[in-house]
């Protein structure tokens, strides 16, 4: 199968652990910075940031209003086309 050699070929940059430490981070600059007593809109870029948005949600401390927005530059392409479509 493609997809089983590609992911063979794949160089680890960020281990888990180190994102999970950035989004820790993260959540805590938010967390300071924004009132606990006030919704706070967030906006997910579908489908490549999703995962990452469930893990720092999830350590936010004040009400939060989730929404969700699917772009892509790629099309059927393997390379970005440099256009942002919505």
């Amino acid at each position: 199968m493609v997809i089983d050699k590609q992911l063979k070929d794949l160089t680890i940059l960020i281990d888990e652990k180190q994102v999970q430490k950035g989004i820790l981070k993260l959540a805590d600059e938010i967390n300071a910075a924004f009132p606990q007593d006030e919704t706070l809109y967030l906006i997910c870029v579908l489908k490549g940031s999703v995962m990452f948005y469930v893990d720092l949600i999830k350590h936010l401390k004040m009400p939060t209003q989730l929404e969700f927005i699917r772009l892509s530059s790629y099309g059927d392409d393997d390379k970005s086309s440099g256009r942002v479509k919505s």
